[in-house]
């Protein structure tokens, strides 16, 4: 064998060690990765203590999507919110009656009725403090007996949903990291239409003025005074052309007779309770989505509920 095939054998026999220990060393620094990832169908429980459609909607949204793709939810909320036009194939599970703040003590009424206080904000909670035993036991018979895979928690005095899904060893959706934007919000698909009332009122007039404070939240006879005085007066100033005002928690009996406008004249508040005022449309409950959708719905005056907010910035 000649000095040059020797060395030529030489450089390939040191290149397969090389090569070789290289194989050798990242196969003793690999971690190995499970790709047998389990794609079957889960079982998801969203759970609110609180419950009402400006709550459970933003997560309903997602639990409609997650149904689509295979997976089995339930919904564990008090009251009673069958929303089978909007979520048919979602189960509710009730844990009882809607919570109603008119219900609840004297002291819970003072958030909606003098100077906001954060001391106050402490009051609201007994009630589910007080449930908080009988609520985590709702909640963990219905995970077991559902065989739950994961945890959807409405944030707001629900701490009973989190604590099962912890004592379960059930995961809970994760905070994003910094370096992930979020984008979104998850909007339904459909929603209800606009009724056919709604919609001529909403035709004929350019600069319409929504107002709705969510399914909980109602304030005092004054401050709706001073609200409906206000629609009056922007109206006569020709501010904006028109006004739906959804009372939903609010009665019509929470209103003075009278109004004392700015320029001293008196106005009934029946007849504009009664929708006989062209410029101003009052209803018990309106089809949120659709009324802030339309093009001439310009302002939205809102009690700052996350439906709220997603519906508003969406549309």
């Amino acid at each position: 064998m000649n000095k040059k095939n020797f060395i030529f054998l030489l450089s390939l026999f040191l290149l397969n060690l090389i090569f070789r220990v290289n194989i050798i060393i990242a196969t003793r620094n690999h971690i190995p990765t499970n790709f047998d990832i389990n794609l079957s169908p889960k079982n998801i429980l969203v759970g609110s203590y609180t419950g009402g459609r400006s709550h459970l909607k933003p997560m309903l949204d997602i639990a409609a999507i997650l149904i689509e793709r295979g997976h089995n939810v339930i919904m564990l909320s008090s009251g009673n919110y069958t929303p089978a036009s909007e979520y048919p194939t979602i189960k509710q599970i009730s844990m009882g009656p809607p919570l109603n703040i008119k219900n609840t003590r004297d002291s819970a009424r003072l958030i909606v009725q003098a100077e906001f206080d954060y001391i106050i904000l402490a009051k609201i909670f007994e009630s589910s403090v007080q449930s908080y035993k009988s609520t985590y036991e709702i909640y963990k018979d219905t995970a077991i007996d559902n065989n739950i895979d994961l945890f959807i928690c409405y944030a707001m005095f629900n701490d009973a949903c989190l604590d099962v899904a912890h004592a379960l060893k059930k995961p809970l959706p994760q905070a994003l990291p910094s370096n992930v934007q979020e984008i979104g919000p998850i909007i339904s698909k459909d929603y209800p239409p606009l009724t056919p009332e709604l919609s001529n009122f909403m035709n004929v007039h350019e600069r319409v003025l929504y107002i709705a404070f969510g399914g909980r939240f109602f304030t005092t006879t004054e401050n709706n005074n001073k609200i409906l005085q206000s629609i009056i007066e922007i109206i006569n100033k020709n501010m904006i052309d028109g006004v739906i005002w959804a009372l939903v928690m609010t009665s019509k009996n929470d209103f003075s007779p009278t109004l004392n406008l700015s320029n001293g004249l008196q106005v009934q508040t029946s007849s504009i309770l009664n929708n006989e005022h062209p410029h101003i449309h009052i209803t018990n409950f309106a089809p949120q989505f659709a009324v802030l959708n339309h093009t001439n719905t310009k302002l939205f005056f809102s009690h700052g509920g996350a439906g709220s907010i997603h519906e508003s910035l969406f549309t």
